[in-house]
């Protein structure tokens, strides 16, 4: 048995909420018994909040810094414009896992901008040839 499992734990985030960035609905502190009594000493609670801001800070910070590298929706578009054996893998593998959503909510995929784009360029593609030996969604 989990050891963690059986400790009582204590929510604390509403006493955060004051804290610049804290969002209570993404993040979530809690303490065992034994912490929540350490809280109580003078001060403890204000040197967390700073600890708490710097924190959130600090993961900001790594977020902007990673955010530049991340793809755009047309930086997608334009690979898969370059590169057909790609693109035909990929439609096979969104063939599959849009099914679901074809047959029960196509207003989804209809309304779905970058997809149609995505369609618009795979339109003349011949689809993947799966029958031949050796090929498959992670060999091309």
């Amino acid at each position: 048995m989990d050891p963690l499992a059986t400790l009582s734990r204590y929510d604390i985030s509403e006493y955060f909420t004051d804290v610049d960035g804290f969002d209570e609905n993404f993040m979530r502190l809690s303490v065992d018994a034994n912490s929540l009594v350490t809280l109580l000493a003078p001060n403890m609670m204000t040197k967390l909040k700073a600890y708490i801001k710097a924190l959130i800070e600090a993961m900001d910070a790594v977020f902007k810094e990673h955010y530049k590298y991340r793809f755009s929706e047309d930086d997608v578009l334009e690979y898969f414009k370059a590169h057909p054996k790609s693109r035909q893998v990929f439609s096979y593998v969104l063939n599959q896992h849009l099914t679901f959503l074809r047959a029960h909510k196509p207003e989804i995929i209809a309304n779905y901008t970058w997809y149609q784009k995505y369609l618009e360029i795979a339109k003349d593609d011949e689809p993947l040839d799966t029958a031949q030996n050796g090929v498959s969604v992670t060999n091309f």
